[in-house]
């Protein structure tokens, strides 16, 4: 029997003037789809990277698939 389990990351920020419809957070599943931002760091999944778009920075967008060379 094969049983298959998805974890949840729920990504929030205090900050209301960053909070988008009103919830500030974000639901992401932790599917490990490493994609570079076009801020020079590697997000594990591109909801990761959307959820920061939202909270944080604007301007951010998917740089290229895979990781940021010399990112951490």
């Amino acid at each position: 029997m094969l049983i298959t389990a998805v974890v949840i990351t729920r990504v929030t920020t205090s900050d209301p003037s960053r909070q988008s419809g009103g919830s500030g957070s974000c639901v992401c599943s932790q599917i490990f789809r490493p994609v570079c931002g076009t801020d020079g760091r590697t997000y594990s999944n591109a909801c990761l990277l959307q959820c920061r778009k939202r909270c944080c920075n604007p301007n951010l967008e998917i740089k290229h698939q895979g990781n940021c060379t010399g990112s951490s």
